[in-house]
């Protein structure tokens, strides 16, 4: 990854290569920081302190913020990409505690020495991440990277951190113990763990573990709130990635992969029972309205 520093020890790394695989696989050591780390195309994992974490976009984009406190060692076992493309921002740990406003929402977690905030990239965040890698003038690249350490911070600041970071505590019954109505938090963390997790075909089981809620809970929520299963709107989630990665010039197989098929020929005939389409007419036609 090359990377530029810039005054407040602001650093700013790019990679934009076809990679095959891990350069070096032997553990290294992290300095503390705070990251914004955004992958563009490619698929990613690592350990770091212990944690294994994945980064999958080889159809969403995926980002996610760290706070590391102190060092901490990490381990790279898997970078795939033609190309893999990432971007990351890089600034002392302390740059939040300067802030005017103090961190709100998702944020405040990051008093953690290891705080690792998942997200899915906005259309203003990836804009933006793409004029950098785009740009070639350093001042300019400062400037863009300001702007996207901007949108990613207020879009965190505004999402509540018990459904990111902190698991629900969960009575005998399948109920919250605490008595809290998170119900609409927990629903929208479940979609961005959907999208987040695409193709990996994780069970309903393993979605809740990664909303912070029992399986009981998080089915009785999505049936008195959404009128359905918690296995149908997984289903349909997943439908609707595959239709979205389809008009993005997707070929029919990742389609299918990602729709939780087996086969192409499956895919192509859930989607025709769905929505009255192929495939094929699936690309031509744009997506609804509203």
């Amino acid at each position: 990854m090359s990377i530029q520093h810039f005054p407040g020890d602001f650093r700013l790394g790019v990679l934009n290569e076809p990679r095959l695989g891990v350069i070096d696989p032997t553990p290294g050591r992290v300095e503390p920081k705070l990251m914004v780390f955004l992958l563009l195309g490619g698929h990613q994992r690592f350990v770091l302190g212990g944690r294994r974490i994945e980064m999958d976009a080889r159809t969403l984009p995926d980002g996610a913020l760290f706070r590391i406190g102190k060092p901490t060692e990490v381990v790279f076992e898997h970078n795939v990409g033609q190309p893999l493309t990432k971007l990351s921002l890089a600034m002392p740990p302390d740059w939040l505690d300067g802030l005017a406003t103090p961190p709100a929402g998702a944020l405040t977690d990051l008093r953690q020495d290891l705080a690792v905030l998942r997200f899915l990239p906005g259309p203003a965040p990836l804009e933006t991440a793409r004029r950098i890698l785009r740009e070639k003038t350093p001042l300019r690249r400062m400037a863009l990277g300001m702007t996207l350490l901007d949108q990613v911070i207020a879009g965190l600041a505004g999402q509540q951190p018990e459904t990111l970071a902190r698991p629900l505590p969960e009575d005998p019954g399948g109920g919250l113990a605490d008595g809290r109505t998170d119900g609409p938090a927990i629903l929208a963390r479940l979609r961005r763990e959907i999208a987040a997790t695409a193709g990996e075909k994780l069970a309903a089981p393993d979605l809740a573990r990664r909303c912070g809620i029992g399986l009981r809970s998080l089915e009785r929520l999505v049936h008195e709130t959404e009128g359905r299963s918690l296995g149908a709107l997984i289903r349909a989630e997943r439908m609707e990635m595959a239709l979205r990665s389809l008009r993005g010039g997707a070929s029919v197989t990742r389609a299918a992969h990602l729709a939780g098929y087996g086969s192409a020929a499956n895919f192509a005939t859930a989607l025709r029972n769905r929505s009255g389409i192929t495939p094929t007419e699936a690309r031509r036609r744009p997506p609804a309205e509203g």
